[in-house]
């Protein structure tokens, strides 16, 4: 027989007995617990291979965010191409631990992104990974990554130091190119090259650790990198490529390795306070304005294993008042400080810092392009009976008048 409850019973004890109340006290934040991962997963696509999960998406707020170890009960081991694309909302990201790789683009412009933690199991950092995440101020690379894209950091201008592990073999073009505050760079052991532009126009970069295992250095790998006053290449490193150090405007002691043989184009020009360099006798070519427009360079010896100097390759500097060959070089030879051919009737280049007059011997058949250019203190130049070849651009600056004489 049922008993209707009098009005005052209290409306815990009609619906519900204590020892069931309490229990749904405690039982209330562990559903809310259980759900917890649905509601995460909940803001990303994602696709199953292998029992293992690849994010393919992300349709969240942006903030804070974490992607998770697992999806039902899968190891998430990769993000996908581009999921946080222009993801400005985006402030930080905690990647979980059975990560892998991060794709191409993954964190492409999230222009607000301040912390990144990414786990020792992460191998692989794509192409412009993490492109213009200009309020990233600090990254740890883990020592398990082998490869990192293209663009992984560029213009990432708030970082301020990066240390590349020494697992890292591949490092791709511009990987930190405009990186206005980075101020020291640690390059392990792992890479032979230094890619080109790898730092270009990090203008802030001071101190940088070139190790051992490096024998090339990429065009424009170190672009403009104007606060950078000394620069010691180890030995091993066999090539400096075009451009690599161009407009380095600080750079002021250069130490070149006994093992290098290849200066590219332009690969110190502009460095305006560079003034004096050692080329090692291991040198066998020197290209095209390699040390173009080095305007406090006073002095400079080529080595007897140079065979090959390209056009206008010390044009520009202006403190430079003599060039020394030396006599054992099969190729070329100077004398009183100008630059010629082996037999001495090429005349392929004057200091550009000597003032005064000077006169061209009859032996002297050519007179190279650019042989008396940007020579701001010559004032006369005699130009011998014998000359029937001016290379162009061979006469910029001084005035020069065409004449003849006995001179041996």
């Amino acid at each position: 027989m049922n008993t209707i409850p009098p009005a005052d019973y209290p409306v815990y004890q009609r619906h519900l007995h204590p020892a069931r109340a309490a229990r749904g006290i405690w039982l209330l934040p562990l559903l809310l617990l259980l759900t917890l991962p649905l509601v995460v997963q909940a803001q990303f696509t994602f696709t199953t291979n292998y029992d293992t999960i690849t994010i393919t998406g992300y349709t969240g707020q942006g903030g804070a965010v974490s992607i998770p170890d697992t999806i039902n009960g899968y190891p998430v081991v990769s993000i996908q191409n581009s999921v946080f694309f222009f993801c400005s909302s985006l402030t930080s990201i905690a990647l979980g631990t059975n990560i892998t790789s991060i794709g191409d683009g993954a964190f492409y412009e999230c222009t607000s992104l301040t912390s990144v933690t990414i786990p020792d199991s992460v191998t692989t950092i794509g192409a412009s990974a993490f492109y213009d995440c200009r309020f990233l101020a600090s990254i740890t690379i883990p020592d398990r990554v082998t490869t990192i894209g293209a663009y992984a950091f560029y213009n990432c201008t708030r970082l301020a130091s990066i240390t590349i592990p020494d697992s890292v073999s591949i490092m791709g073009n511009q990987t930190f190119a405009y990186c206005w505050s980075l101020t020291n760079a640690s390059i392990g052991t792992g890479l032979t090259s230094i890619a080109g532009s790898t730092f270009a126009c990090c203008w802030s970069l001071t101190d940088v650790t070139i190790p051992e295992s490096v024998t090339t250095i990429g065009d424009s790998a170190f672009y403009s990198c104007s606060s950078l006053t000394g620069l010691s290449l180890p030995y091993g490193v066999t090539t400096i490529g075009n451009s690599a150090f161009i407009f380095c405007t600080s750079l002021t002691n250069l130490t070149l390795p006994h093992s290098l043989m290849s200066i590219g184009q332009e690969a110190f020009s502009g460095c305006y306070s560079l003034t004096n360099v050692a080329i090692p006798d291991s040198v066998v070519f020197i290209d095209a304005a390699a040390f173009a427009d080095c305007l406090s360079l006073n002095s400079l010896r080529i080595p007897a294993s140079v065979t090959t100097i390209g056009i206008s390759a010390f044009i520009g500097c202006g403190s430079l008042t003599a060039i020394t060959v030396d006599e054992s070089n099969p190729a070329y030879s100077s004398v009183d400080g100008v630059l010629f051919d082996k037999d001495q009737t090429t005349l392929i280049q004057f200091p550009g810092g000597r003032a005064g007059s000077y006169t061209v011997t009859n032996s002297v058949t050519t007179i190279g392009s650019f042989a008396f250019s940007s020579c701001a203190s010559l004032t006369d130049v005699i130009i011998g009976s014998g000359v029937t070849n001016i290379g162009e651009f061979a006469f910029v600056s001084p005035t020069s008048r065409i004449g003849g004489g006995d001179l041996a």
